[in-house]
Formats: structure tokens, C-alpha cells, sequence
């Protein structure tokens, strides 16, 4: 036995002799360096669907420590080009805070806007696509790099439905085709706002073996949020349905309904929000309250309906 036991002591020591002069233990791994400000990013809308849409960020800063931090900057980088839109330039503090200062054990949030048609993603990206518009925002104490965050906003791109119309629309008819086997879903921008009568052509089926569905939606930005009427002893309300269906055949008359595109209301702006949408009445940003989402399987005619005259002073 104790041969045995020499014979693994000078193993040992030969595997000792063996070992390079320089090896050492492994560096333990250093703690991540505490960063005194976090950053996040949101915008809205979710996504969006046209060059005109308009994405607007909120790039919020929170101090971590309980000390004042100064010379705060912050830097949103995207790929796109011109100007940022809207009432805050893309250095300023808000109004109502210090500029540059982010108070102890507070927070302070910033205002971003940006077009969809400023993005280089979006020249290329196509009906069909879905392109990441890609935004990061950096922080920068006394101009230096201190931490950033990115997001990304995904642009599903819609056509446009094809609309031309012929002056002043007030009471005139307008005649658009939509036909379903090229467009599925299409951007409606009308020339004003209200109540339009839209009347729907269908489109046979090339072997109709019994009646099809014809049936027309319109939305605002936001899948679920309808603006469909239905008339009732000539009074418009809003639609409890999302759409306006019948069952037809060739050699039946054409469908029609009404939808309300919401402007102002009394006075208040809903901001492209339609009468029958928000869940709870919750307004969701849209890209471009003037824009509505059209769906029809067949050819459109759209009316639009004025306003009834002011009642006469008794």
C-alpha cells in the first residue's frame, strides 16, 4: 500500500513540475458597472401602414441615485432623414423641467416624431413585407456615452385604394373601384370626414353555386374599432356588427351601407377613432387619423352623405 501511495505523490509532482511558469488562477468575472440612469423607449402606433403615418416616441429617463445628474443629453438614431416633426426639438427638455437635469429618484420622459416616409426602410418595403423601422435612443452625460436602448416599430405597408375624386365631393357621387381579387384591404383617405353612403357592386364568383357573402368593412387604424351605421327609422347609429353583409347572387341589387369617419366632435378632436372602436372608450394611437381602412369583395361607389340643416330659429 504504500508503494502505491508514493507512486501517486510523484505523478502528482511531475504533473506539478509539468504546469507552465506564468499559469495562474482565472480572473473571476468583474461586476457589471451599476449605470446611474435607465432608459426606455415606447411608440406609437404599434405598427403602421403608410409613409404618411406618424410614429411619436417617448424616450424616458429615470435617475437611480439619490443625487441630481446634469448635463443630460439624449440622442434618438434612426435611418431617417429631414427633420424631426412636431413641438419638441429632438435636444429639449420638457417644459417643465430643468434642461439637462434629471432630478434624484425621478424621472424624465421626451417627445420624439417621426414620418414613416423619412425611414430608408421603407422605400423598399412592400405590400406583403414586413420591415422593422429601427429607432435607438442613447444617453450622454457631459457628451459622453453613458447607455442607450432600441426599438423597433414593424411597417406592414397597405395600398391605397385608389380614390380620385373630382373637386369639392359635398353631395356629389364618387365612383372608385375596389376589386377584391387584387386589393384585400386598402387605404381610405377621404377628402372630409362624416356620414358616406357606400354601395357595393359584388363580384360573381367565376362558378356560383349559391349566394356569396357580400360584405364591406371600414375601420380606423386599429383592427376592432369599426365606423359602420345602420339606418333605423332613417336615424343613423352606430352598428353593433362590424360590417354590413348580405347574401346575394348574380342579378341581385347592390349592397349598400353607411359609415360615420369621425372629425371633430363638438369641438373635441377623436383623432381618427371611429364612433364603434376602443375597447372600454380608450382612444389607441393611430399612424394618420385622416386615413381609414377599407375591405369590399366587389366594386365600391361611395356617397357622401351632408349634414342635415341647422333647424330654423323659432
Amino acid at each position: 500500500m504504500k508503494r502505491l501511495w508514493i507512486a501517486f505523490i510523484a505523478v502528482a509532482m511531475v504533473l506539478v513540475i509539468a504546469l507552465p511558469a506564468t499559469a495562474k488562477k482565472p480572473d473571476r468575472p468583474k461586476p457589471p458597472r451599476a449605470v446611474p440612469i435607465a432608459v426606455h423607449i415606447d411608440a406609437g402606433p404599434m405598427w403602421v401602414h403608410e409613409a404618411d403615418d406618424l410614429i411619436s416616441y417617448t424616450v424616458t429617463l429615470e435617475n437611480k441615485t439619490s443625487t441630481d445628474i446634469t448635463d443630460v443629453a439624449v440622442k434618438l438614431t434612426t435611418t431617417a432623414t429631414g427633420v424631426y416633426q412636431g413641438p419638441i426639438d429632438e435636444w429639449e427638455f420638457p417644459a417643465d423641467a430643468v434642461d439637462g437635469v434629471v432630478p434624484a429618484n425621478d424621472s424624465v420622459s421626451l417627445k420624439f416624431y417621426l414620418s414613416v416616409g423619412q425611414f430608408a426602410e421603407a422605400d423598399d418595403c412592400e405590400v406583403g413585407d414586413e420591415c422593422g423601422l429601427l429607432a435607438t435612443a442613447a444617453v450622454l452625460i457631459d457628451e459622453v456615452p453613458l447607455t442607450q436602448t432600441t426599438m423597433t416599430t414593424p411597417l406592414m405597408p397597405y395600398p391605397a385604394c385608389g380614390f380620385e375624386y373630382r373637386g369639392l365631393v359635398q353631395a356629389n357621387e364618387v365612383t372608385v373601384p375596389v376589386e377584391a381579387h387584387d386589393v384585400d384591404l386598402c387605404i381610405w383617405t377621404p377628402p372630409q370626414t362624416g356620414v358616406w353612403k357606400i354601395t357595393l357592386a359584388p363580384t360573381p364568383p367565376d362558378k356560383q353555386k349559391g349566394p356569396i357573402n357580400a360584405v364591406v368593412a371600414v375601420r380606423d387604424g386599429v383592427p376592432g374599432n369599426w365606423c359602420t351605421l345602420l339606418d333605423s327609422d332613417n336615424d343613423l347609429v352606430e352598428d353593433p356588427e362590424s360590417t354590413f353583409t348580405r347574401k346575394w347572387r348574380a342579378g341581385d341589387a347592390d349592397v349598400f351601407g353607411w359609415v360615420y369617419l369621425p372629425g371633430d366632435e363638438n369641438g373635441v378632436a377623436r383623432d381618427g377613432m371611429c364612433l364603434h372602436g376602443g375597447a372600454g372608450g380608450d382612444y389607441f394611437q393611430v399612424g394618420n387619423p385622416d386615413s381609414f381602412y377599407l375591405r369590399a369583395n366587389g366594386t365600391v361607389t361611395t356617397e357622401w352623405v351632408p349634414p342635415p340643416p341647422p333647424p330654423e330659429n323659432q
